[in-house]
């Protein structure tokens, strides 16, 4: 297993690209919205440009001393197998550029040792884009051409709002941060003040994107009176490609 602290690289043709934010899927659940991660799935695998970033909570994988609603239909062994079947052609597509645990696949490594979704990345041969609680990305287009602006992501699987608006403030060299975990789906555009080299103040955007899950409204969720949220409307990090080195660094979201 890769530690954290190692960079995920990937080297693009140049080009404008597509980032797709997955997590919160809660494969195994009874509110899990299957068709629609298929549907998302088979998206991503017909556009050239689009990749995808998973943000953990992929399987619900309850036990028995989780709030999870055990034994919904889809043992944690078959939720395993369905993922690692459905990833299949991303990974090998070469689509998949980071994969971070969420604290329901991670639920079972505290009290086994055992990770469900790093048992999934090593079947699919991808371990080396797993992370276990962060993942940084460096996204850089083209090895040999004098132009290089990489993009850097930061992706954690999440914690509460609050949390998340702190890290905002205490990380650097990262164009996004993306994150899961609440279930509220989130979209935020905060600018740095930021000293250059040649003595000037200049704004450095960066996004902030806490992606939505793939569950609807039942469980634990509604029993506690979570507040609904919009679900299966996955967003799109746009990176675009700066042919120039004066054109800035640029990312949009579309959802």
């Amino acid at each position: 297993m890769r530690p954290d602290h190692q960079a995920i690289v990937h080297r693009l043709e140049p080009r404008t690209v597509k980032v797709w934010l997955c997590g919160d899927v809660h494969v195994g659940s009874e509110g899990c919205d299957l068709h629609g991660f298929e549907r998302f799935l088979d998206r991503v695998m017909e556009d050239d440009d689009a990749f995808v970033v998973f943000v953990g909570d992929l399987m619900d994988n309850a036990t028995r001393n989780s709030k999870s609603d055990l034994w919904q239909g889809m043992s944690p062994s078959e939720q395993m197998d369905y993922i690692a079947k459905v990833l299949t052609p991303l990974a090998k597509a070469g689509k998949i550029l980071a994969l971070v645990a969420g604290n329901h696949e991670l639920r079972t490594a505290r009290e086994t040792d055992i990770e469900p979704l790093y048992t999934v990345a090593v079947r699919l041969g991808i371990e080396n884009v797993y992370r276990r609680d962060f993942a940084a990305i460096r996204i850089q287009f083209g090895e040999f051409v004098k132009i290089r602006k990489a993009y850097n992501i930061l992706a954690f699987h999440g914690a509460s709002d609050f949390k998340t608006r702190q890290m905002m403030n205490n990380i650097e060299g990262f164009d996004a941060l993306v994150t899961g975990h609440t279930h509220q789906p989130v979209t935020r555009m905060p600018a740095h003040l930021c000293l250059t080299q040649k003595g000037m103040v200049a704004l450095k955007e960066v996004i902030q994107v806490t992606a939505c899950s793939w569950c609807d409204y039942q469980g634990y969720g509604a029993r506690g009176m979570y507040q609904p949220q919009v679900q299966s409307r996955p967003q799109c990090l746009i990176l675009e490609w700066a042919n120039s080195q004066h054109v800035p660094k640029r990312i949009s979201v579309s959802w």
